[in-house]
């Protein structure tokens, strides 16, 4: 049961709704479902299980289900205060204790241990307003772009004051933004993100709306990094300052092995015929792409691009399966072993419904930022085995390297991908595979 005030940029309303004065922690939007998701998890934790399987509680169903069940209670205000990664623990956790107690012959009543399990985790969000600094740029008071309100900084009392941090005096603009969080630092990250939004529209609306030919230094005002929360009491409290990254000295010259693998890498790649060096080239391009920002939004779709650089020369409308193939296929072609897949093909769809341009604001951005950061280090792998493996190889072409490893590792990749539980990654590789039917 939820109240109907409005919700914050980014958060669906089928999912939450924000807390009314004298609903308790274990009266919160889809209780009943969530209860019930659980408590199949738990049933399914009382079936006898493989040797293996044992020490999980659960079965490969039963994982599936904790999965399914911990991106929705990651996406659920009243739970988002754990990350995505503690509720599958904890879920994991419940299930192995309620199993255990159900073999010791305790028999726990199921809904009333999956009820009390969950509103444990629960807890009420709050709503908020954050004041932004920002960097030049100076707008009419009152101005808004939807929730976003931007105005002058002395025009609030004691916000100059908050928002000077570290010596430096505060923005002349301000912008404020109304949200509701579980934790304060999704608080801010949910209000940077619709100020973001906010700010792109301005960009457009300045580079479009002069005649006059418009320059890059111009569109980069932007957030100062400072913020300031408003109490209810009107006053302000001071926040503090995100770090602003300046370049940083790098000296290498006394890092031996660093400096014998750089040269390595650059022998593998003067060794490539012209062909496959440009692809090369290309991936190096987008993985700097990819390394320079901090924006997960733009980085998974360039490590891939990276990828696809490397190792997708056909015309394809289905690219996930085979890119998760062939870079377990380049890891084994040079003596490595396998490696879990699953990330791989699950940060290949986040790729798709960012160049697809379907909505991502719901998601928590310091765990895609992690995520997409696992991934570029991931990708340097492959990108480093391929050099490796093309260097050391008389590959006339990117078709021809691929080839090879389609025909040299390709069912073996693909009998440990079943094994492993991915079969739709192999399908998605065999159809790619497939001769195209004549018209």
């Amino acid at each position: 049961m939820g109240c109907d005030c409005a919700l914050p940029h980014g958060v669906d309303s089928t999912l939450v709704n924000l807390p009314c004065p004298g609903v308790s922690s274990s009266d919160y939007p889809q209780r009943a479902q969530l209860v019930a998701d659980l408590c199949r998890i738990l049933d399914r934790a009382k079936a006898p299980l493989p040797s293996e399987w044992d020490e999980f509680g659960l079965d490969d169903q039963g994982i599936r289900w904790v999965l399914q069940l911990s991106v929705k209670l990651a996406q659920h205000l009243w739970f988002e205060a754990h990350n995505h990664a503690t509720l599958r623990r904890e879920l994991m956790a419940v299930a192995k204790r309620y199993r255990d107690a159900f073999r010791s012959g305790q028999r726990p009543k199921l809904k009333e241990y999956a009820a009390q399990a969950l509103d444990g985790l629960s807890s009420p969000p709050e709503e908020r307003v954050a004041y932004l600094g920002l960097r030049h740029l100076v707008l009419s008071p009152g101005t808004s772009v939807g929730e976003v309100t931007f105005g002058p900084t002395d025009a609030e009392p004691g916000l100059s004051e908050a928002l000077g941090t570290f010596g430096l005096p505060a923005a002349r603009c301000y912008c404020s933004v109304p949200v509701v969080a579980g934790t304060e630092d999704l608080a801010l990250a949910r209000a940077r993100r619709s100020a973001e939004t906010a700010l792109a529209l301005v960009r457009q609306q300045f580079l479009h709306g002069f005649m006059a030919k418009i320059y890059l230094p111009q569109l980069q005002f932007g957030l100062d990094g400072t913020h300031a929360w408003k109490e209810p009491d009107g006053t302000f409290q001071r926040a503090g300052r995100k770090f602003e990254h300046q370049p940083m000295e790098a000296d290498f010259s006394s890092q031996r092995d660093w400096l014998e693998t750089l040269a390595q890498l650059s022998a593998w790649r003067d060794a490539l015929i012209p062909a496959l060096r440009e692809r090369v080239d290309t991936a190096l391009d987008w993985l700097d792409v990819a390394t320079l920002t901090e924006n997960w939004r733009v980085m998974l779709p360039a490590i891939f691009s990276a990828m696809e650089a490397l190792l997708i020369p056909e015309e394809s409308g289905t690219k996930a399966g085979a890119v998760t193939v062939r870079s377990v296929a380049v890891h084994v072609a040079v003596g490595d072993g396998f490696f879990d897949p699953r990330e791989v093909y699950d940060a290949y769809l986040w790729r798709s419904n960012l160049v697809h341009g379907r909505p991502t604001g719901r998601v928590r951005d310091e765990e895609l930022l992690d995520f997409a950061e696992d991934r570029r280090m991931w990708a340097f792998r492959v990108l480093s085995d391929y050099l490796r493996f093309a260097a050391t190889s008389a590959f006339d072409s990117v078709e021809a390297l691929v080839a090879n490893l389609d025909q040299t590792q390709g069912d073996s990749v693909c009998s440990w991908l079943e094994k492993f539980g991915a079969g739709k990654v192999v399908t998605e590789y065999r159809a790619m595979l497939a001769p195209a039917k004549p018209a």
